[in-house]
C-alpha cells in the first residue's frame, strides 16, 4: 500500500469533522456552537482547511455558506471515509438496539401516514433511536446533499441529479374517494371527473403533483372548491359532501372509513406511478444508513401485505 505519508503529516482529521460540521450548519456561528468551539476558533480551522487543500472549500451565497465544486468534491469523499474511520476506531458494527442515533426522514404525506405507524411499532427494539420525520418540500433534495436530511421517500416524477441513488419501494395508483351516497359507480369517466367538485391536496406550490402532471397532458385541469395541505384531510371531507377526493390508493386503503366513504377507480387517462427512496451516494456504504434502508424495505413487504388483505376485505363487503 503506497501512502504518501508527508501530506497525511500535515492533516488533522479534527480538521475534516469540522469541515463537515461547517457544511451541514452554512455558518461558522452555528457550527462553533454545535462544535463547542468560539467563532475565531473555527475561522482558523476553516483557513487552515483553505491552506490544505488550496481551495476556498467554501463561499458565501445570500449569507449562507455554501461548497465550492472542490468543497463539493471533499465532502462527498469524507461521507465515504469517515464512517469507515469511525468503524474502525470503534471496532464494530451499527447495532440499532444499542446505538443512540438521530434518523431525519423527509417523506410525502402519503407516505408518512404508512411508514410511521410501523416505525414506531418496531421502536421497543430500539428504544434509544430516533426518528425525525418533516414535511414534503421543494428543497427536499438538496437536503440530502446538505446533511440535514438522511432519506426521502416520495413518488417518483421527476429526474433527480447524480449524486443521489433512488430504489423503487412499491408500485401504487390512484383512487377517487367520494361520498358512500354519490351517485358514481366503480369508475369514474372523465367527463364525469372534470363536471365535478373537487377537493386537492396542496403538496408542493399549491399543486398536487402526480395528478395535475397527468391532467396538464390532457389540456384540462379540475374544479377545485377546496384545498387542503394533508390527504388524511381530504378522505373525511368527501363524506356526506358532493367533492370528490383523487389520493394514493395504499394509503386510502388503509384509512378510509367505509360507512362513509367509497373509492371508486380514476379516469382511465390517470395513470399509476411509483414511490421510491432517495439518499445520497455518500451513504451507500454507512451502517446506519443501510440498516434504515433495510428496514424501509421489509416495512414495505408488511404494507404490501396489509393493503392487500384490506382490499380483500372491501371486496368481500362490497359483495
Amino acid at each position: 500500500m503506497a501512502i504518501r505519508l508527508d501530506q497525511l503529516r500535515n492533516a488533522d482529521l479534527n480538521l475534516l469533522v469540522y469541515f463537515v460540521v461547517l457544511v451541514e450548519e452554512r455558518s461558522v456561528s452555528r457550527a462553533a456552537k454545535r462544535l463547542r468551539l468560539t467563532q475565531s476558533a473555527l475561522s482558523r480551522v476553516l483557513q487552515r482547511l483553505r491552506g490544505l487543500f488550496q481551495d476556498d472549500l467554501l463561499v458565501r451565497v445570500n449569507g449562507m455558506y455554501q461548497p465550492t465544486p472542490r468543497g463539493q468534491d471533499v465532502l462527498e469523499e469524507l461521507a465515504i471515509v469517515l464512517p469507515h474511520i469511525e468503524k474502525l476506531i470503534s471496532g464494530r458494527a451499527f447495532i440499532p438496539a444499542e446505538e443512540s442515533v438521530t434518523f431525519r426522514i423527509t417523506a410525502a404525506d402519503s407516505l408518512s401516514y404508512l411508514y410511521g405507524p410501523m416505525l414506531a411499532r418496531r421502536h421497543v427494539k430500539t428504544p434509544r433511536l430516533v426518528f425525525e420525520f418533516s414535511s414534503y418540500k421543494e428543497d427536499r433534495y438538496e437536503n440530502l446533499g446538505a446533511n440535514s436530511s438522511d432519506l426521502v421517500l416520495d413518488a417518483d416524477f421527476r429526474a433527480l441529479p447524480s449524486h443521489l441513488v433512488k430504489e423503487t419501494l412499491f408500485d401504487d395508483s390512484l383512487v377517487c374517494a367520494v361520498a358512500k351516497e354519490s351517485p358514481y359507480r366503480q369508475r369514474i369517466s372523465l367527463v364525469q371527473y372534470l363536471a365535478g367538485e373537487h377537493v386537492s391536496v396542496d403538496i408542493l406550490d399549491e399543486r398536487q403533483p402526480l395528478l395535475d402532471i397527468a391532467l396538464a397532458k390532457l389540456g384540462v385541469t379540475r374544479n377545485c372548491t377546496f384545498s387542503v395541505p394533508y390527504f388524511g384531510m381530504a378522505l373525511r371531507m368527501v363524506a356526506g359532501s358532493p367533492l370528490i377526493a383523487t389520493l394514493p390508493k395504499s394509503m386510502s386503503e388503509l384509512l378510509v372509513d367505509r360507512r362513509a366513504v367509497r373509492l371508486i377507480k380514476p379516469p382511465r387517462e390517470v395513470g399509476s406511478f411509483r414511490y421510491i427512496m432517495v439518499w445520497h451516494k455518500r451513504q451507500n456504504g454507512d451502517a446506519r444508513s443501510i440498516w434504515l434502508r433495510q428496514t424501509m424495505r421489509e416495512m414495505t413487504t408488511e404494507l404490501l401485505s396489509t393493503v392487500r388483505r384490506s382490499s380483500m376485505v372491501a371486496l368481500e363487503s362490497a359483495k
